[in-house]
């Protein structure tokens, strides 16, 4: 976070960003939740004041999530078909740059496409 006193983390095939006090590290202070059942690296941004988290998600969504008062449902800013891998805060502008698509292998056989996580 911008005071330096939270470090945010997330990992792949994990659906929580993990907020942690750097003061200590024993007991993460936070989770918040997100579509992430694949190897396919899922982005997160911070707000230049950082009051508020944003991430994509696997299932399309961009969410946002107040990091300041009581635990709450994140709001969902955009949505998508794909995955959403990427989503970044220009950082001094109100814009919002997120990246769509994954990987999908057609079948020669017919049937569904297959996405690269096993998944559909």
């Amino acid at each position: 976070t911008p005071d330096g006193l939270y470090l945010l983390s997330g990992a792949r095939r994990d659906g929580r960003i993990i907020a942690w006090d750097v003061r200590n590290t024993c007991q993460p202070v936070a989770e918040y939740v997100r579509s992430s059942p694949t190897n396919q690296r899922i982005g997160f941004d911070l707000s230049r004041d950082g009051s508020h988290l944003f991430t994509g998600s696997r299932d399309g969504c961009v969410l946002a999530y107040p990091l300041h008062g009581p635990p709450s449902e994140p709001t969902t800013l955009l949505s998508y078909a794909d995955a959403v891998s990427g989503v970044s805060l220009h950082p001094s502008l109100p814009l919002l740059a997120v990246s769509v698509g994954e990987r999908t292998f057609p079948l020669r056989f017919g049937g569904k496409r297959r996405r690269e996580g096993g998944e559909g």
